[in-house]
Formats: structure tokens, sequence, C-alpha cells
């Protein structure tokens, strides 16, 4: 399987990049942020523009990963064939 993969080492490191970039980038920190507000500030004093802001990032990030990845693979694929 290595073996395969390896004359397709461009398509692996693209494939794992789309993924896991997307997810440091875009889709972790928003998450983490509003846990963190959430946990230290008052329910009622969080910010909706926060909130909305931290959420369209966290869909740009969701949808920027599943076309990404789905990219990576469908060349991945092509090349094999």
């Amino acid at each position: 399987m290595a073996a395969i993969f390896n004359t397709y080492l461009d398509l692996l490191i693209s494939l794992i990049g789309a993924f896991t970039s997307t997810a440091l980038t875009l889709i972790f920190p928003p998450i983490l942020d509003t846990l963190t507000q959430v946990t230290t500030v008052q329910p009622s004093k969080l910010r909706t523009a926060n909130i909305v802001k931290n959420m369209l990032i966290l869909v740009l990030g969701v949808v920027g990963c599943v076309i990404g990845t789905y990219t990576s693979v469908a060349q991945l694929v092509d090349q094999l064939n």
C-alpha cells in the first residue's frame, strides 16, 4: 500500500494538507473561542456578533475542508485509474 502512494506522494500530501490545514486554521479556532467564552463569561453577556462570527468561520471551514478533501481524493482516484 505504501508503494502505491509513494509514486503519488504529491497527491497524498495534498489530501492530508486539505484536511488538516483547514481544520487547524478555520474549524478549531472558532470552536475553542466559543468554548472559552462560554466557560469564562456569563452566558447573558455573550455577544451575539461574536457567536455569529464564529459560526460563519466554522461553516466556511467545514465547506472548505469538504471541497478540498473531495478534490484531493478525486485527483488521487484519477491518477490511480
